[in-house]
């Protein structure tokens, strides 16, 4: 299935030195893990890991590394091949890390129209909804007025429409500059990876 990458399948495309990122990639916790990685790079790939409230995601599209893919599809084009891109995550990008890796890569084409030729994979194990979030959908009537309260009225935020959290739009956003979205699974598919399937099945 095209909405699908299976961790035995990345390691045949972008090489068997990622193994040692599985155990990182293959746990949703509330610490981000990402691994970036490319045909064109050899060694295991980047892992960066969230710090200080930053999400592993946007430190690596701040670190020094993200410059390199431009210099990679530099030398790419010149030899006339295409790449393909991983991002591998350990959960979907909250809303305001889909924007920012939105941003990137439209910034990223903006320079090179060359890189719509090269493939970018943002391949997560499953939809992030953050330590309070449950679907309203699973709720009794009094804890989704609760946890999901009309604006005339005081209580948590509407986590649903939170930057703090995946959203459709943020991930609609990174579908539509080009991201190719995918499922990771590790053999099997965990609960929030069947979800997270079902929106990008439906889109």
């Amino acid at each position: 299935m095209t909405h699908i990458l299976d961790w035995e399948a990345a390691l045949a495309i972008y090489g068997a030195d990622l193994a040692p990122a599985r155990n990182s990639l293959s746990e949703a916790t509330q610490a981000t893990f990402c691994l970036f990685a490319s045909t064109a790079l050899a060694g295991g790939g980047i892992g960066m890991t969230s710090r200080g409230g930053d999400h592993a995601e946007c430190r690596l599209i701040a670190s020094n590394f993200w410059p390199h893919i431009e210099q990679a599809m530099s030398r790419s084009d010149a030899a006339g091949k295409s790449l393909s891109f991983l991002l591998a995550i350990n959960r979907t990008p909250c809303a305001r890390c889909a924007r920012v890796l939105a941003g990137a890569l439209q910034d990223v084409r903006s320079k090179y129209p060359s890189a719509s030729k090269h493939e970018f994979v943002m391949a997560a194990l499953g939809y992030y909804q953050g330590k309070a979030f449950m679907r309203e959908a699973e709720m009794s009537p009094f804890a989704r007025l609760k946890r999901f309260p009309a604006p005339s009225q005081k209580g948590d935020p509407d986590l649903r429409y939170s930057d703090s959290v995946t959203t459709d739009r943020g991930l609609r956003e990174m579908i539509n500059v080009g991201w190719k979205c995918r499922v990771l699974t590790f053999g099997d598919m965990t609960p929030r990876g069947a979800e997270y399937l079902n929106f990008l099945a439906s889109h």
